[in-house]
């Protein structure tokens, strides 16, 4: 699991991926995008 951040726009408007990748077939097999805050990362977590 990891993170990176990029933007819309300009750099005040950022936009967070949150992503897991299966270590063994380095597929990705959950990402969520949006703010970096509890409700992103809650709706994140239950997939």
């Amino acid at each position: 699991m990891d993170e990176f951040w990029s933007y819309v726009g300009n750099k005040k408007n950022r936009r967070w991926t949150w992503y897991a990748v299966d270590c063994k077939s380095g597929v990705v097999v959950a990402w969520q995008n949006g703010k970096r805050d509890n409700v992103t990362c809650e709706s994140y977590l239950k997939k």
